[in-house]
């Protein structure tokens, strides 16, 4: 065999062995992510499948999660409306500014780096809530 093929062959198998190895890892990625794992619990419906709820007791589970998700929300926005009239009294107007243009960066940030998956479960939400909104009062 020439050096080349040799060279070739080489190459192939360490890219082969590679793409085995990052497959792997990106499951492994995944099995954790969707225990929670990786720094963001698992979704409401991840969790009522993890339980092994039936139909009924997994839309009541995850309309109390979504409940309480709303809650947390409302309480959130009350907090930095407050944290906000706080920092009012003690800032200057172009401080004040300042600040909120900065909560506001972090926020679209952090927003942007969350949006799809939250998103995907908002939309996943709506969709099954129209269709399991009777089953709720059983």
């Amino acid at each position: 065999m020439s050096v080349f093929k040799v060279f070739s062959l080489v190459l192939t198998a360490s890219f082969v062995l590679s793409l085995g190895s990052l497959t792997q890892a990106y499951e492994q990625e995944r099995e954790r992510s969707s225990r929670g794992e990786r720094g963001h619990p698992p979704r409401p419906d991840q969790i009522a499948r993890q339980l092994g709820l039936d139909e009924s007791q997994s839309y009541k589970f995850e309309r109390i999660m979504q409940i309480q998700r709303e809650k947390f929300h409302s309480f959130m926005e009350n907090h930095k409306a407050e944290t906000r009239d706080e920092l009012s009294a003690i800032l200057t107007g172009q401080q004040v500014e300042a600040y909120e243009e900065m909560m506001s960066r972090y926020g679209s940030k952090r927003r942007n780096r969350q949006a799809p998956r939250n998103e995907s479960y908002d939309n996943q939400n709506r969709d099954n809530e129209s269709s399991r909104q009777f089953r709720f009062s059983e």
